[in-house]
């Protein structure tokens, strides 16, 4: 537990845990360099996102009665997930979607994420449909993905794929859904993972630095992609051009940053092992095949490698929750965690377990502010700044986090004021200490001047 405590005013604008390296001892520096690509220390830089739930799921919940639907919700409690990510076109019943949604808000750790996309690719056609979708929905949604892999052409409607096409339709549908809802996060669509350059299918990596080059950063509020694992486990570690595996994910972030679009977050909008039963007759996988105990071990391991090492991470949607039942051939049922007679899966299983043993404390990553692991004492006011501390004397905030750092964001000015901070009820240690053995924190600038400080 850490608790902190001042004399005057401060801003507190975030709270980063950092869960340490890990790889701890490394030959070269070529080796150091392969096993730490995509890996961040949190409380170094301020180029991140803020942290979010993690987990998610794909799913249809169209072909769910009302009757069936909560105990489909229920379930995805029960193993953790937050994210729902449903596709949604542009001819949906939305009075279907009025009942679906308000059934949704009965369940306030699920969040749905409509994945809006049209039937044909007129853009003035599709902007109508967007505005009004977020008018009616903008009280129960805040997340909005436009469009799904936008590089391929089975995404166009076996046109071929065009990023200037995809562009003009982002902006338009940014720019209306912010419009009608402020407070709207708007994903861009999700790239497939393809090695091709064209025409009819574009490597992810090619379009993503086209779409930045055309101005995707002014157009989205994140990015996305979609890290299959393939044949490969999630930690083989080469990434290649001509190659497929959960590790090639890293590039699409590597592009954010080269275009300074760092502090958003790159989500997984589909990922997974694809498992189909021994005796499966249907449509072979295109996503590579895995035995079901490998599924599982897969998934776990890839969920704490990203929990390690990928702060700049978004959701992670698996695909998917169950296939549709009325295509019993579809190569999507070697993803599903239900199977077709709604029994679960051993992935379900051991994501159950994972989320039971999840700890509550803050773990690697940025944080704001006003986050559920902390607490605070005293006066506060909380704005996009962070956490402004009023003039009562013992004002405090405590926190809990794992790992071996941590990192206070704070703004400084031409005053003398401390922050005083303990870590496990003792002064920390890596600050100076007054007459009294009190460790602080001087939130003097040195330059007289406001400025934000990462203070680790």
């Amino acid at each position: 537990m850490d608790k902190i405590s001042r004399s005057s005013i401060i801003f507190i604008i975030a709270i980063m845990g950092f869960v340490g390296s890990l790889v701890t001892s490394l030959a070269t520096i070529e080796q150091r360099d392969f096993y730490l690509r995509g890996y961040v220390n949190p409380t170094q830089t301020l180029d991140l996102p803020y942290r979010i739930p993690r987990l998610g799921v794909n799913a249809d919940l169209t072909q769910y009665s009302l009757d069936e639907l909560p105990s489909h919700l229920e379930q995805m409690q029960a193993i953790g997930i937050t994210w729902i990510r449903q596709i949604i076109d542009d001819k949906a019943d939305l009075e279907q979607w009025d009942a679906i949604i308000s059934l949704i808000d009965d369940y306030p750790e699920l969040e749905l994420i409509p994945v809006l996309i049209g039937s044909t690719l007129d853009i003035e056609a599709f902007t109508s449909f967007i505005v009004d979708f977020t008018s009616r929905y903008a009280d129960a949604i805040t997340y909005y993905q436009i469009w799904d892999e936008p590089n391929i052409q089975l995404g166009w409607l076996e046109s071929n794929p065009n990023p200037i096409h995809y562009l003009a339709l982002l902006q338009s549908a940014y720019t209306s859904i912010h419009q009608h809802d402020p407070q709207a996060h708007v994903i861009s669509a999700a790239l497939a993972p393809t090695i091709e350059t064209g025409p009819q299918n574009i490597s992810d990596h090619l379009y993503l630095r086209h779409l930045y080059q055309l101005g995707l950063k002014d157009y989205s509020d994140s990015i996305a992609g979609k890290p299959y694992g393939f044949n490969s486990n999630p930690n083989d570690r080469g990434i290649n051009h001509d190659e497929i595996n959960f590790s090639r994910f890293i590039v699409l972030r590597e592009i954010m940053e080269e275009y300074g679009d760092g502090q958003k977050a790159l989500w997984a909008s589909n990922w997974g092992w694809n498992s189909l039963a021994e005796d499966w007759t249907g449509q072979p996988s295109i996503w590579g095949q895995v035995s079901a105990d490998q599924q599982a071990q897969f998934t776990m391991e890839a969920l704490q490698r990203a929990e390690l090492e990928w702060a700049w991470l978004g959701g992670l949607v698996l695909d998917n929750w169950q296939a549709d039942k009325q295509m019993l051939d579809d190569p999507l049922w070697g993803f599903s965690l239900l199977n077709q007679h709604d029994q679960k899966g051993s992935l379900y299983t051991a994501l159950e377990t994972y989320h039971h043993h999840q700890p509550l404390h803050a773990r690697n990553g940025l944080y704001p502010a006003n986050n559920p692991h902390a607490q605070y004492t005293g006066v506060w006011t909380f704005h996009e700044l962070g956490a402004d501390m009023g003039w009562i004397q013992d004002s405090q905030i405590t926190f809990d986090f794992h790992g071996n750092a941590v990192s206070l964001i704070t703004r400084q000015d031409d005053y003398v004021t401390n922050l005083y901070v303990t870590i496990d009820g003792a002064p920390a240690n890596q600050l100076p200490k007054d007459l009294n053995d009190n460790a602080y924190l001087l939130l003097k600038s040195a330059r007289l001047i406001p400025e934000i400080i990462n203070q680790p």
